[in-house]
């Protein structure tokens, strides 16, 4: 939805998200068992409030952003000892660039968080600290009805 009073424009959202992390996993000290990949996936739902101005068919806009902490599906769970901690939820702020053609609402958004996915994940007594707040680079295709 996106609700217009001249130039300027709010447009709250809510969506479903998921983010794919892929870990390798070291095995150090043995030639039989070679490094391996692991895949642990979160998803959320998000809750998107944009403030915006549009020019013609050119919009941009600002906005914060709450991912809502769903689920996760790890394939480090098959480890002995693995635990994780995540938050219920995370917040990020996006930066909007977008244009409308016609019904068609293309918009391009850079994601910064303001909090990592978890405090950490344990593998075998030893926790291991997300390092970083997770950027994003978005693209969509909206249709306005």
């Amino acid at each position: 939805m996106r609700y217009k009073k001249g130039h300027f424009y709010v447009q709250p959202e809510l969506y479903f998200n998921s983010n794919k992390t892929t870990y390798k996993l070291r095995n150090i000290g043995s030639i039989l068992n070679p490094d391996s990949l692991k895949v642990e996936r979160y998803q959320n739902l998000d809750f998107q409030l944009i403030f915006g101005y549009q020019l013609g068919i050119i919009r941009l806009g600002l906005g914060p952003v709450a991912h809502i902490f769903i689920n996760n599906k790890s394939e480090l769970k098959d480890i002995e000892g693995y635990e994780a901690k995540f938050k219920s939820a995370t917040y990020a702020m996006h930066l909007l660039f977008g244009f409308d053609l016609g019904k068609l609402a293309f918009d391009l958004r850079w994601e910064n968080n303001f909090t990592r996915y978890g405090d950490y994940i344990n593998i075998g007594g030893q926790n291991y600290q997300f390092s970083k707040r997770p950027t994003k680079v978005i693209a969509t295709l909206g249709y306005l009805f």
